[in-house]
């Protein structure tokens, strides 16, 4: 889980930068949805990743 979480945090760090990059000026009604976004997408990703941990075990 170590890793995970270590991966988990690089994923967060790199969305972060993205929302910095996607949004250069100050614009606080948007935020609240990229970050939402950004979490969501994280969520699935993860659990996307799972799906696929267990079907190679499976196999």
């Amino acid at each position: 889980d170590t890793y995970r979480e270590r991966k988990n945090h690089g994923v967060e760090l790199a969305t972060r930068r993205l929302a910095g990059l996607i949004q250069p000026g100050p614009r606080p009604p948007t935020l609240p949805v990229l970050s939402h976004r950004s979490r969501f997408l994280r969520k699935s990703y993860i659990a996307l990743e799972d799906q696929q941990r267990t079907g190679d075990n499976a196999l």
